[in-house]
């Protein structure tokens, strides 16, 4: 919600940030809550369905993740993983919970949202920037990398003329990050790892 310049009266829009960085909208307060509503309904149906009230689940889940969080930073540190300086970095000294929203795509009809979970200051966050740290260069030397649009363009030109008979070829995921399977993620991972640990590179 926000005020108009009297401020006496609450308008029924809100401002908000679109997907791709592509301006500010101003979105229906009634849409923009039935989008949002729409991406939490089956973590809400499936608490209600076994009695569970759903916001006593998050902040369990908040206060679980934070202690969680402290006794894995601690062995880590136990078993020489990580030096003095890293367990401190990765503990969250003033963790916050996530804060959910949505992104406009004002771009496609209905104009539907993204949902995103800001993790500022989550238990999670320092251990994040720390894994994203330590596998990034390890990603960029894959083959299938592509960090952006000029990237994808500068390896066109590197595949020269394509025969007569070839197809070009489009595709997009749909919650890509969110369908990745946590299990193969990590596989995946340590696929990389130990490439290049046997390699030498490491």
């Amino acid at each position: 919600m926000i005020f108009d310049f009297s401020f006496t009266r609450v308008l029924p829009f809100s401002i908000h940030g679109t997907e791709q960085s592509a301006g500010i909208s101003r979105f229906s307060e009634s849409l923009y809550q039935r989008n949002s509503f729409s991406f939490l309904f089956f973590s809400f149906l499936f608490f209600s369905f076994h009695s569970i009230p759903f916001f006593s689940v998050l902040l369990l889940s908040f206060s679980h993740f934070q202690k969680r969080m402290r006794i894995y930073v601690e062995r880590m540190r136990r078993d020489k993983i990580i030096d003095d300086d890293t367990k401190r970095f990765l503990i969250q000294t003033d963790p916050k919970s996530g804060r959910f929203y949505i992104l406009p795509k004002v771009h496609k009809q209905g104009t539907p949202g993204r949902p995103i979970v800001s993790s500022n200051s989550h238990p999670t966050e320092r251990i994040s920037q720390f894994v994203d740290f330590h596998l990034k260069p390890l990603v960029q030397t894959t083959q299938s990398f592509i960090k952006d649009t000029t990237h994808f363009l500068n390896k066109l030109e590197q595949i020269g003329q394509l025969p007569d008979n070839a197809f070009l070829v489009t595709f997009d995921f749909s919650s890509l990050y969110t369908n990745i399977p946590h299990n193969e993620g990590i596989d995946a991972c340590w696929h990389v790892l130990d490439t290049h640990i046997r390699n030498g590179l490491l």
